[in-house]
């Protein structure tokens, strides 16, 4: 590594955890804080949590996965700030990238010799605990996931990849922001049915799943794995469906897919929206994100997106409620509607994962 920044501010303390059930209860209350905190952590959070029941079910931690945080203590506080949470973590279908996120607004995290500290700590104690090839990209608010890739190749000699992997927004869709109108009218001769799916829709969304995947490189799936995929999400109930069919005698068809795979106490995560080809221009997609969120938001008090840079679909968010998501552009300094920036990794020299 190279010398740490220069600073006379407090410095904060690097803590690992390998189980889920050491991480310390203020770290949590400081994840949970509220409702903007949970949005912000949620790529994180929401597998930690999945972790926690698990453990207390009996099952052990699961190699190769940690979480690093980063806190300060400052005079006079019970209680220290959470500045830098990290996650190496894994799903069903290989490892997740990096992610790091705070509880910090956004304002907070640009790269000031506070964060470059921290961050330059946190980067110092993941190359110990990992192989290099492990961290195939980072995940997290723009200012932090490049501020990452510069002190990893610093430390490590991996270079970062252009483009970005991906290029996003979060937003977010509240009670108060929800447009609760019918989406796109019925279309004459058409029926339609939204719903969760069922087993019997596995190859029809594993195409689905497949084709969203395609749409995302490096993250491509084959058959098999979007089959795996598709099956798991039916399974745990985290897919729903928009079912299409001409009169009433046609053959039905899926249209579109939402999958809603991180949910925590007060914040749910839209992950995946998909519209076959073959049914846009229709309207099946604002339909069924409005159905979707409408559903959720019975019991969270916010849903949560990301939007992609130049994601034509950022018109139909909008059209939900989902905020920040104007026509002429992004609307920036609404809360929670940051960047994020996944940067990848020389693929020459790392394992890629999944998500």
């Amino acid at each position: 590594m190279p010398s740490p920044p220069s600073s006379n501010l407090p410095s904060g303390t690097v803590t690992c955890y390998k189980s889920a059930l050491d991480i310390p209860q203020g770290i949590f209350d400081a994840l949970k804080a509220d409702t903007m905190a949970e949005c912000r952590t949620n790529v994180i959070l929401c597998h930690l949590l999945k972790r926690i029941d698990a453990e207390r079910s009996g099952e052990a931690p699961k190699p190769g996965e940690f979480w690093i945080t980063c806190t300060t203590h400052a005079p006079r506080t019970t209680q220290p700030t959470l500045d830098l949470i990290l996650s190496c973590s894994e799903g069903p279908l290989g490892k997740y990238p990096v992610f790091i996120t705070s509880t910090q607004p956004f304002s907070h995290l640009v790269e000031t010799a506070y964060i470059k500290n921290r961050m330059y700590k946190v980067v110092g104690e993941l190359a110990t605990l990992v192989p290099h090839s492990r961290v195939f990209s980072v995940f997290a608010p723009q200012p932090l996931s490049m501020l990452f890739a510069s002190m990893w190749f610093q430390a490590t000699g991996i270079a970062s990849v252009q483009p970005f992997y991906y290029e996003a927004t979060s937003s977010l869709c509240t009670r108060r922001s929800f447009v609760n109108h019918p989406a796109p009218s019925p279309i004459p001769g058409f029926v339609f049915d939204l719903r969760l799916a069922v087993p019997s829709d596995l190859i029809a969304v594993a195409e689905l799943c497949r084709l969203f995947a395609a749409t995302s490189p490096p993250f491509s799936l084959t058959p098999e794995k979007a089959e795996r995929e598709a099956a798991i999400l039916i399974e745990k109930q985290q897919l729903w469906v928009h079912e299409i069919k001409r009169g009433t005698t046609g053959y039905p068809s899926i249209a579109s897919i939402v999958a809603v795979t991180r949910v925590s106490g007060r914040v749910a995560a839209i992950t995946k929206v998909f519209t076959n080809p073959s049914w846009r221009k229709m309207g099946c997609a604002e339909r069924l994100v409005r159905q979707v969120t409408k559903h959720l938001l019975k019991t969270k008090e916010a849903i949560v997106l990301y939007v992609g840079s130049g994601n034509n679909a950022a018109h139909v968010y909008r059209k939900v409620g989902f905020q920040g998501l104007e026509d002429g552009g992004v609307e920036w300094g609404r809360e929670g509607v940051e960047p994020w920036v996944e940067v990848g990794f020389d693929p020459r020299v790392v394992d890629l994962g999944h998500w």
